[in-house]
């Protein structure tokens, strides 16, 4: 049986290579330390965006499995201005990690899990509301941006 990550998984794997990064191959300290704070907020509010539309899915009976067939059209919360708010909030929490850790290396990992996201996650999760929801998923679709 294949294994697929899933992108929490993904996301805490991209935190763990960051780190990784940062400690072995620190290349560019781009702020003093007292600036890293920076990106707390940035952290909290990625992580608060992102487990707000789990919570949403959960209350309107959806799943939250990117590998399973979606249940419902979600268009409530920040779905009304991004197709993909739980990557956006993974995104603006790595981006966050990245400046609290300072130096430009943690920002591969980043851009790696933002292409995996956008190149593989996303479209693989549009074939199936595309299958799923047709012609209302084309129309959200034109109204709603992929990010922002």
């Amino acid at each position: 049986m294949q294994t697929i990550l899933l992108p929490p998984v993904v996301f805490l794997l991209t935190i763990v290579v960051m780190i990784l990064l940062n400690q072995y191959i620190p290349v560019v300290r781009f702020w003093e330390t007292h600036i890293c704070w920076i990106g707390v907020p940035m952290i909290v509010l990625g992580l608060i965006i992102a487990q707000w539309h789990v919570r949403l899915f959960k209350k309107l009976g959806t799943n939250v499995n990117t590998f399973k067939d979606p249940d419902i059209l979600t268009t409530d919360g920040l779905f009304r201005y991004s197709r993909n708010p739980v990557y956006l909030g993974f995104l603006i929490a790595l981006a966050g990690v990245g400046i609290v850790l300072g130096s430009a290396t943690p920002f591969l990992a980043w851009a790696g899990f933002g292409l995996l996201t956008n190149y593989w996650y996303i479209p693989f999760e549009e074939r199936a509301m595309l299958r799923k929801f047709g012609a209302d998923y084309v129309d959200y679709k034109r109204r709603v941006r992929r990010w922002l």
